[in-house]
């Protein structure tokens, strides 16, 4: 399986998004987490479609920052779990294997770290008792 996780910062620009495209088309991915898109969710379905992605999944932006988005294949056996505006957390498998995938966006404002550590920490534990593997990627700030 192939995976990209790619924390975006803003794909409004050409550049970004053109790169993206060519990372997608060269490397083709199984599953993309896509993180401070800060692309409203009307514009979802346009990437599955460019993307070429049968599934998708999305987390509204907060005012002009943020969003998430989790793309996949139908060949994938994707189980949505828990998400928030900080992260997108599912459980993949197949026959032989099965494990969790964390897409996650830590919190910038210093305060709120606690927080999102907790939010990890509670994975975490759900994830020891179910003796599966668990990825958790993308930007912890």
């Amino acid at each position: 399986m192939k995976c990209i996780v790619w924390n975006a910062r803003g794909l409004g620009s050409t550049r970004a998004f053109r790169y993206l495209q060519r990372l997608i088309a060269d490397f083709p991915p199984d599953l993309l987490f896509v993180s401070e898109s800060k692309i409203p969710s009307s514009v979802r379905d346009i990437w599955r479609s460019l993307f070429n992605f049968d599934c998708f999944f999305g987390v509204d932006l907060c005012g002009r920052s943020g969003g998430l988005f989790l793309f996949w294949m139908n060949k994938i056996n994707l189980s949505l779990g828990s998400f928030s505006s900080v992260h997108i957390d599912c459980r993949i498998s197949d026959p032989s294997f099965a494990w969790h995938f964390t897409g996650y966006y830590g919190n910038l404002d210093h305060n709120l770290r606690p927080t999102s550590w907790d939010l990890l920490r509670k994975l975490s534990s759900l994830y020891e008792s179910d003796g599966v593997g668990w990825l958790v990627d993308d930007d912890f700030n």
